[in-house]
């Protein structure tokens, strides 16, 4: 399956006395099929962060890697916009043909990191409607990049779960509670697993759906010696993360 980076939108921003384009990149993995768009915003002085860093930490697979070089005037002609959109989707995917670095946490945080850091600082503060757009497109990001059963997919999903589940919307929490623990269930000494078994058993008891397989899951995950009283709940690991 492939990824592809678009540049779909740039639009010239300006903050008091800075001028500035922001470039909307989409990452589309399979072209014509992804159901589940996600998308970075990003400025050239950020791209230029990103790449000063990989070049520093992989200067030899680099060397090939072409990065369009900063310019003292016309950045906000059209031709110079457009023509930097074009070689931002090159450079992103020549980065992501180049195993060490696609799946470094430099290039990984590039497009996830500041969604995830606003969507939990939104639950901190109990505003659990605001924090589901970034943590969504976060997770989307992320299965994109990663899979969809690495751990820190594992883990968006579940402060997903905890975001609905405080608006009592318990079937999207369920639906993302049921999707997290078909990736963990077979590890019972993940640290995920009994506070998310006992969330997603919760809430199928709340919406009348069956749970007695998750129930034998939690004891067997008891029989082997794991505590699964005592332990912290699903919402208290969220609310500890990044």
């Amino acid at each position: 399956e492939r990824i592809v980076f678009e540049v779909m939108n740039a639009r010239t921003v300006k903050e008091g006395h800075s001028k500035y384009v922001v470039y909307q990149v989409h990452v589309v993995k399979s072209p014509g099929l992804d159901t589940s768009p996600a998308f970075i915003e990003k400025r050239y002085s950020q791209f230029d962060k990103l790449n000063q860093c990989l070049r520093k930490r992989f200067p030899h697979l680099l060397e090939s890697v072409a990065f369009p070089k900063k310019t003292l005037t016309g950045n906000f002609k059209t031709q110079t916009i457009a023509e930097r959109s074009r070689a931002f989707e090159q450079y992103l995917q020549h980065l992501h043909s180049i195993p060490q670095v696609a799946t470094c946490h430099e290039f990984l945080d590039f497009f996830y990191l500041e969604d995830i850091r606003k969507g939990y600082a939104m639950i901190r503060a109990g505003l659990y409607k605001e924090s589901i757009p970034s943590l969504r497109n976060a997770l989307h990001l992320q299965e994109k990049l990663l899979g969809e059963t690495h751990d820190t997919v594992l883990q968006t999903h579940c402060a997903i779960v905890v975001a609905y589940e405080a608006l009592d919307e318990l079937w999207h929490a369920q639906t993302y509670s049921e999707t997290a623990l078909n990736c963990v269930k077979g590890y019972l000494h993940h640290s995920f697993l009994v506070p998310l078994l006992q969330a997603h058993i919760s809430l199928c008891w709340r919406l009348g759906k069956d749970k007695k397989d998750w129930e034998a899951i939690l004891h067997e995950v008891a029989a082997k010696g794991i505590d699964v009283n005592s332990g912290p709940t699903l919402k208290d690991i969220v609310m500890n993360k990044h």
